[in-house]
């Protein structure tokens, strides 16, 4: 069972099944899958939220809301 993911960037619709579904999301930062899950077990790890998602790709760079 997955209760949680970490990403380093998602879009509204996918953010929201994931919710939906009981996955919390993390904005994943730079470093080892390691280091990312020690940065989600001691909560210090950003959650994503709407703000955070991608918008649409235009041009081939991410355009966030």
């Amino acid at each position: 069972m997955v209760d949680a993911i970490a990403v380093g960037g998602i879009g509204m619709g996918a953010l929201m099944k994931l919710q939906g579904q009981g996955i919390r999301v993390y904005r994943a930062v730079q470093g080892t899958v390691g280091q990312n899950v020690s940065l989600v077990l001691s909560q210090r790890l950003p959650e994503f939220d709407a703000s955070l998602t991608c918008a649409g790709h235009a041009g081939g760079e991410c355009a966030h809301t």
